[in-house]
């Protein structure tokens, strides 16, 4: 998929991560407390520089950590605009607002308005505007409007599935890209290099794209060719009523870097469906021996039927389009959730 098209409509997905805190005009900082459950829309058009037009809707359900308030005082409203060198459309882990919708390359800005009670320092609501030139690429330009509200922090939430990979990859199968069963570089795995355990909060196990299971092991990628490979959840029902979707799961990876080569990519799709819908491409390089990250990502109401259905499934794909710089210990993930809001 051509990253214009992951940039239109319903396949909105991350390229990039990269925390960053933008600064309100003439107010100083943002406020830091956002904590709780947001439901943002994003509508985004992409304008092709062979003329075509394409446009969709992504309702994305945030989940944002607590930080501290740092004002008193009154409801505000407040500005703000970036330009950075970040694309990010939509993802749900980091803490500020800047950290989800960031839009970049050349002339790449965001601006909007976000709306905090500052007696307690908790954002309530934001609209913003975000365009990204997709040139040199040649691919033309995207345009998003962005809003949000801060739903009720008693808001339920329910878990529906699990996996830990203690005992093997079940319930997951070993696919190629196209989805046929295959063996492939995905194991459960318990170390990350010689001598050295995964994160202790993954227990024992996780899913691991490398050699790891070879005799003797080898924590890397590199077979001495292009290699991909995924792995395949079951079907989960989508409970009626549900009002939002997450993904929850803990990484450590270590690759070439950038969003060109050594791919990983979490996507779904409605069960009987024949295409797979992006959620996210995976950046951050966590390497062995340090602290995995946890991934949250959340989808509204509005996505919840075109692109996860009244039951789907949802895989982990890696690709490393090359034969090139594949001596890393590649991709793992781990505590795997899917919840509901409800």
């Amino acid at each position: 998929m051509e990253p214009a098209a992951r940039l239109a409509g319903a396949t909105l997905t991350t390229l990039l991560l990269a925390p960053a805190f933008a600064a309100a005009q003439g107010e100083g900082p943002l406020p830091t407390t956002m904590a709780g459950i947001w439901e943002v829309q994003i509508k985004s058009t992409h304008f092709g520089s062979d003329g075509t037009k394409t446009s969709g809707t992504l309702t994305a359900l945030l989940e944002i950590e607590p930080r501290v308030a740092a004002e008193g005082g009154n409801l505000q409203v407040r500005s703000f605009s970036a330009a950075i060198d970040t694309v990010l459309f939509p993802e749900t882990f980091g803490s500020v607002f800047a950290d989800y919708f960031i839009a970049s390359g050349p002339d790449a800005t965001l601006a909007g308005t976000l709306k905090v009670d500052a007696s307690t320092g908790e954002a309530t609501s934001f609209r913003g505007t975000a365009t990204l030139n997709l040139l040199p690429e040649g691919e033309g330009v995207v345009v998003a409007a962005l809003t949000g509200k801060r739903l009720d922090p008693s808001t339920p939430t329910s878990s529906i599935f699990v996996a830990d990979f203690e005992s093997g990859l079940f319930p997951y199968t070993e696919t190629d890209p196209e989805g046929s069963p295959t063996a492939t570089l995905w194991h459960a795995e318990g170390s990350c290099a010689a001598g050295t355990a995964i994160p202790a909060s993954m227990g024992a196990g996780a899913a691991a794209y490398n050699r790891g299971d070879e005799g003797p092991p080898v924590y890397n990628f590199d077979n001495g060719s292009t290699n991909a490979g995924a792995i395949q959840g079951p079907a989960i029902a989508v409970p009626p009523g549900t009002r939002g979707l997450q993904i929850v799961f803990e990484t450590i990876r270590q690759t070439e870097g950038g969003v060109l080569f050594d791919q990983s990519f979490v996507e779904a799709r409605t069960v009987g469906a024949e295409s797979w819908t992006t959620l996210t491409e995976i950046i951050p390089q966590v390497p062995c021996g340090s602290s995995p990250e946890t991934v949250t990502l959340g989808f509204g109401k509005k996505s919840i039927k075109p692109i996860f259905g009244a039951s789907f499934q949802h895989r982990f794909r890696f690709d490393t389009v090359d034969a090139g710089v594949n001596g890393t210990i590649g991709w793992y993930v781990d505590n795997v959730q899917v919840r509901t809001i409800d």
